[in-house]
């Protein structure tokens, strides 16, 4: 089984490795929107020899046109300058882009540093709301004590007048003097 998957392996590596430089040096390029060229011959053309294919191979962007006629390589140019303008403005719209992209990427900068203030902000506002709140209730408590407070020393004061004035009437009643004759 081992042996199996090793010869896979080797196998596999070694198609990989031959099939890579064939696929590197097949180009497309476009000729008409309906017609393909795929190393200097139509796709749908019927080749004979692969030798002669990869003899009348053309470059374009190099401008070897091997047997071309004139025609085929006046329209491929257009093409060429048409797809030249499409890139250039495809390249002023990327460089509108990243300029936005730079702009939008220091905004959100700032908008990190500014939410980051915010969120130290709101931190030390919920702790100063829920300190607030403590102190609110320790101020009802106390606010009660001292009612109860007062209340039982207005109570105390009350008794101890009445203590007093009954003192007063008993020491009163008790220490009575008797009546003066008149000696006339």
């Amino acid at each position: 089984m081992d042996f199996i998957v090793k010869c896979c392996i080797i196998i596999g590596s070694l198609l990989a490795f031959y099939t890579l430089p064939v696929q590197a040096e097949t180009t497309f390029y476009r000729h008409k929107p309906e017609q393909i060229i795929y190393n200097g011959k139509s796709a749908n053309s019927d080749l004979k020899d692969d030798n002669e294919f990869l003899k009348q191979r053309i470059y374009i962007a190099s401008n070897e046109t091997g047997n071309m006629p004139k025609s085929q390589i006046n329209v491929l140019r257009a093409e060429n300058a048409e797809l030249n303008t499409e890139i250039n403005q495809l390249n002023r719209e990327l460089a509108d882009s990243k300029y936005l992209l730079a702009i939008s990427n220091k905004s959100l900068d700032k908008l990190k540093d500014t939410s980051d203030e915010y969120t130290e902000l709101k931190t030390k506002h919920d702790e100063t709301v829920l300190m607030l709140s403590n102190q609110n209730e320790k101020v009802d408590k106390l606010e009660d004590e001292i009612t109860k407070l007062l209340r039982q020393q207005n109570i105390r004061w009350f008794f101890s007048g009445a203590a007093v004035f009954l003192l007063g009437f008993i020491i009163g009643y008790s220490a009575r003097r008797e009546k003066r004759r008149s000696l006339l």
